[in-house]
Order: C-alpha cells, then structure tokens, then sequence
C-alpha cells in the first residue's frame, strides 16, 4: 500500500511540473516576457508567506493559504490559462490525481 501511495505523489509531482509550460497573460514586474503558472503560484505563495503578519488579526490560517495559493491554478495544466478559455469543466482531472490525503475533506 505505500509503494502505491508513493507511486502516486510521484505522479503528482510529474504532473504538476506541466504548470512551467502554462504562460499567462501576465507580464512579470519588469516586463521583459509573460510569466508562467509556477511562477505565479510560487510568487503568491511568498507574499502569503511575507504578509501573514497581518492575517493574525483575522485568525487565518496560513498553511492552508499558502497551499491554496500553491495549487490553485493547477487546473490550468489541462484547460491553459483562464484568460483564454474557460477551464471549470476540467478541474476534477488533475486534483483526482493528488493523492486522497493531501486532499481537502469538504
């Protein structure tokens, strides 16, 4: 049973190494090119990371933004970026691959 679960989070890992080919629409700071999704999710995991001193106030947990912030494109793997097309329809794909206990339980 572990080697399968390994086997998965493998996979996972594989999978979402695809977020470096989505290129947004988005210019990065300096405008030199257009970002891409890893890119985007790894700056606004950083400034979730950086500006939690301000959340405490709020009682937010960062840990669980900060793996929001880390995922939430991952749809875009499959549907590319949103400012071209819609991707709702497509988001079941790639989560189902995430191994059941990283999941969020709703």
């Amino acid at each position: 049973m572990q080697n399968n679960r390994l086997q998965k989070q493998l996979q996972f890992i594989l999978e979402i190494d695809k977020l470096k080919k989505i290129v947004r629409q988005s210019p990065l700071t300096d405008q030199s090119r257009k970002e891409n999704d890893a890119e985007h999710s790894w700056h606004l995991a950083v400034m979730a990371i950086l500006l939690s001193e301000y959340a405490k106030e709020h009682h937010m947990d960062i840990f669980h933004v900060v793996k929001m912030a880390l995922i939430h494109d991952l749809v875009e793997i499959d549907a590319g970026d949103p400012a071209k097309q819609s991707h709702a329809r497509r988001r079941t794909r790639t989560l189902g691959i995430c191994p059941k206990a990283h999941r969020r339980s709703r």
